[in-house]
């Protein structure tokens, strides 16, 4: 269950915590080359895209699972603001 209230310098150290701990983790890139997982229990993913230095955290009910919901939210996102072709739609 999350915290309801966090003081603003509990969150700022909260935050250098986690930067000093994401170089310690060990990711598993056995599913991607570039997009390793660590399962942090219940659930929850945190993901690392080694290519451009970025984490996601995420819920999924697999490993296999977290690696295609992030795949899949980095394309959306990649594409964003395209401008789609209305002849095929």
């Amino acid at each position: 269950m999350a915290q309801t209230y966090v003081s603003f310098m509990d969150k700022i150290k909260r935050v250098h915590d986690m930067k000093n701990a994401l170089p310690c983790m060990e990711f598993d890139y056995s599913i991607n080359p570039y997009l390793g997982f660590w399962y942090a229990g219940e659930r929850l993913y945190l993901l690392n895209d080694c290519m451009v230095d970025a984490y996601y955290f995420t819920e999924a009910d697999s490993s296999y699972k977290a690696v295609e919901k992030v795949l899949k939210r980095v394309d959306e996102a990649l594409h964003a603001g395209e401008p789609v072709n209305e002849e095929y739609e």
